[in-house]
């Protein structure tokens, strides 16, 4: 009987680590992407829109994302500031059950630095 209940113990724990893990994944996700859209922002301010665009796609698309041009808007001011910005929903689900829809919108931008020394 004793050995019954620790197994149980130790599933139970086991469940409510996966559950742990199934939040916090969508929070953990939207930080680094948007790490990588401040550094494509960064790149921005040196560069084309449309190379910015290309930067942030293969990013995107190295880390596992399937985010499009569509999903980003990239607004280059003349002044080269550099404003990124991405709407998109992420879900918690375990085991195939999704429990909540959560939509985030991030915003990322960078302005040019010229230093004279």
């Amino acid at each position: 009987m004793k050995t019954v209940k620790s197994f149980l113990s130790w599933a139970f724990l086991a469940v409510l680590l996966l559950c742990a893990l199934s939040v916090i994944r969508p929070y953990w996700n939207r930080y680094w992407i948007h790490k990588d859209m401040e550094t494509a922002a960064v790149y921005g301010t040196k560069h084309s829109e449309e190379a910015t665009m290309g930067m942030l796609l293969k990013k995107m698309q190295q880390e596992g994302h399937k985010f499009t041009e569509q999903n980003f808007v990239i607004d280059k001011e003349a002044n080269n500031k550099v404003t990124i910005t991405l709407q998109y929903t992420d879900r918690i689900g375990l085991f195939g059950v999704e429990f909540k829809k959560l939509p985030f919108t991030l915003t990322a931008s960078a302005k040019e630095i010229k230093e004279y020394y």
